[in-house]
């Protein structure tokens, strides 16, 4: 895997809610619809400051003195009740269907981890058979 798997994913999560909006749009409920593409808008948003504040924040050289790693936690714990707000007040005010929401939510989640059994699924060794991930470090065998 390399590091640009958010940004990809966060495209990828992009394109799908785009591919999948005209035909829920023809099946389903406006809440359906909405909720699951403000659900995926939501969710992309929350893995792109996720890892802002990852790569950004905590590894920056202001950020690296002690009261500044201080600053990037009080950002990290600031950001959950926040997000769980606009998530509430969204479901709330706009009537969202809270499945649909829930499933547009979780599609970054599947996104990355389809990506990751991919990978590590198509991983051959020399002899031709397929790598369990031990030699790699990603899957530990007892």
């Amino acid at each position: 895997m390399d590091n640009k798997i958010i940004s990809r994913t966060i495209q990828a999560t992009f394109f799908i809610a785009a591919f999948l909006f005209p035909f829920l749009e023809l099946r389903s409920s406006p809440q359906v619809v909405w909720g699951f593409a403000i659900g995926a808008l939501v969710s992309a948003f929350n893995l792109f400051l996720l890892s802002f504040l990852t790569q950004n924040i905590l590894f920056s050289a202001p950020f690296s003195k002690p009261n500044g790693r201080g600053k990037a936690f009080v950002y990290a714990i600031l950001k959950f009740p926040l997000f769980l707000g606009v998530i509430a007040l969204l479901l709330y005010k706009l009537h969202l269907a809270p499945y649909a929401f829930m499933a547009g939510f979780s599609l970054p989640l599947a996104i990355i981890v389809l990506k990751v059994v991919g990978h590590v699924l198509s991983q051959k060794t020399t002899d031709g058979e397929i790598n369990d991930g031990s030699r790699t470090g990603i899957i530990r065998t007892a």
